[in-house]
C-alpha cells in the first residue's frame, strides 16, 4: 500500500524516521494489524452492549474470556462487563460496589499490585491478614486503601 494513503505508514514515517525500509514496512504492518485487532474488539463489545439491551440480565458469551476483575474465566456478560460467577455474585450482593464497573480507576486488581509492588501472592496475603491492605476478593478499592496511589505510568505504589 502507498504510505501516503495509509495512516499506519504515515504514523511510522512520522514517529520512526530512522528505521530502514524493511523495518518501516514491518512496523507499518504491525501497526495496521494492531488497529484491525482494536476494531474487531470494539465491534464485538458494541455487539455485546446491543445484545445486553435485549437481554438485560446478561448472557453467556461464546468463546473464552477472562473476568475483568480477577484471573478466572468469564462465563457471563452483563452490566458489569465480562465476569466470572464469583465476581458476578459479588456485584449482585453488593460486595463489589457498582461504581467499580463504571470507574476502572477506582480499584486495583490483585495481579496489578503483585506486579507493581513486586510482591509474591503470599506476601500480598500477609499484608491483607495484617490489615495493611483491604481486599474484596481480587480487587482493592482505592478509597479503602488510601496509602496506595497511581503514578503517571499507572502503577500502584505505596506512599
Amino acid at each position: 500500500m502507498n504510505p501516503t494513503n495509509d495512516p499506519a505508514g504515515r504514523i511510522v514515517d512520522r514517529y520512526c524516521p530512522d528505521l530502514t525500509p524493511d523495518e518501516r514496512e514491518k512496523a507499518r504492518e504491525r501497526l495496521h494489524n494492531f488497529a484491525g485487532t482494536l476494531i474487531r474488539i470494539a465491534k464485538r463489545q458494541a455487539e455485546y452492549e446491543e445484545r445486553l439491551l435485549r437481554e438485560p440480565e446478561g448472557f453467556a458469551p461464546e468463546g473464552n474470556f477472562t473476568c475483568r476483575y480477577c484471573p478466572a474465566g468469564a462465563t457471563w456478560f452483563n452490566q458489569w462487563d465480562m465476569t466470572c460467577s464469583r465476581c458476578f455474585e459479588a456485584f449482585r450482593t453488593g460486595f463489589y460496589p457498582a461504581f467499580v464497573a463504571k470507574h476502572p480507576g477506582s480499584y486495583f486488581r490483585r495481579q496489578q499490585l503483585e506486579v507493581d509492588l513486586r510482591l509474591t501472592p503470599r506476601q500480598l496475603d500477609r499484608l491483607i491478614e495484617r490489615g495493611e491492605l483491604v481486599a474484596r476478593h481480587d480487587i482493592f478499592l482505592r478509597r479503602e486503601n488510601p496509602h496506595l496511589h497511581r503514578e503517571s505510568n499507572g502503577s500502584g505504589v505505596p506512599i
